[in-house]
């Protein structure tokens, strides 16, 4: 009586717009996590990521005969974190959960699509969740046991996004209601109907792939900043050490490679000077390589420049 009675249908269907809701806020934050991690937040938005990549176990709650949905959904999500959160587990469980969860979408959109009609032609029980199994486990072997693929290359590139877009996109269309297919709906085993899948289906597919592709693409071009922002901070710090009166060491010197008024440097010592004040296309084809690279920090770092013109040296 309870489960019929209009205040618990009410209540379940609250529920499922949660979750739904839900999706869409861990697809999103799949979606675009990269920039905090160059923010003083970095730590964390790594630990949010770990929780929400293990939070979208959740998408296979409708696998689950107990708890009823939606419930299922905030168990499996539950669970999902717990796990990612042990620390012997690390990025192989990451990659197997994301891979995992990414092959049973795909899988199911291609059940929908039409490859449901082999339960008409192969008398098989249960080739539905074979089927998923298979698709998943071939996403499992590629991007968690594959060398050369798996790692948090692919992690970071490919399956997060993927992931996050196909939740987004569950999580939309449950919301929208006549667009796309929810995941119920998706994940459902149902009966191949004649002609062609139905518009909602390839309106899923397209959305899931639209959205995957701009998430890559933002992967790609964060990482590419974060990587050459790496190497200047590299070269920049490499530069400063070398210029530093003890990188001399061990080649019989132990003196700055920046002179200092009165040291017997006075003639290189004004011929920096002379160097720095002089306009940004001036010719200093006369310098040595290292004398045009102190030149060009002390363009860059006026607090560099106003210690060396002054006399301070690097020290």
């Amino acid at each position: 009586y309870l489960l019929q009675s209009p205040w618990c249908c009410e209540g379940a269907e609250a529920m499922v717009a949660v979750s739904d809701v839900t999706f869409v806020l861990l697809g999103t934050w799949l979606l675009c996590y990269r920039p905090f991690l160059s923010t003083s937040l970095r730590r964390v938005a790594e630990v949010v990521t770990t929780l929400v990549s293990g939070a979208s176990l959740s998408l296979l709650a409708p696998f689950l005969p107990w708890p009823p949905a939606p419930y299922g959904v905030f168990t499996l999500a539950l669970v999902g974190m717990l796990l990612t959160i042990t620390p012997f587990l690390g990025f192989f469980f990451a990659a197997v959960l994301l891979s995992m969860t990414i092959g049973v979408g795909l899988g199911a959109f291609l059940w929908q699509l039409g490859a449901c009609r082999l339960q008409e032609s192969v008398e098989v029980p249960y080739i539905h969740g074979m089927f998923l199994t298979l698709i998943s486990l071939v996403f499992v072997l590629v991007f968690a046991c594959t060398p050369g693929v798996a790692g948090p290359s692919a992690i970071k590139i490919i399956l997060a996004p993927c992931l996050g877009a196909l939740l987004f996109t569950l999580g939309l269309a449950g919301l929208v209601g006549d667009f796309g297919v929810t995941t119920a709906e998706l994940l459902a085993e149902g009966h191949c109907e004649p002609g062609t899948a139905s518009d909602a289906q390839l309106q899923g597919l397209e959305l899931w792939g639209v959205v995957a592709l701009c998430g890559i693409a933002v992967q790609v071009v964060m990482l590419r900043l974060q990587r050459r922002q790496e190497e200047e901070d590299e070269k920049s710090g490499a530069l400063v050490t070398h210029l530093l009166p003890q990188a001399a060491e061990g080649e019989g010197e132990r003196v700055s490679n920046i002179p200092r008024p009165g040291e017997g440097g006075n003639e290189r010592y004004e011929r920096l000077r002379t160097a720095i004040c002089l306009p940004p296309d001036a010719d200093l084809s006369h310098l040595s390589e290292t004398d045009r690279r102190i030149v060009e920090i002390c363009r860059k770092d006026e607090f560099e420049r106003d210690r060396i013109l002054w006399g301070g040296g690097l020290i």
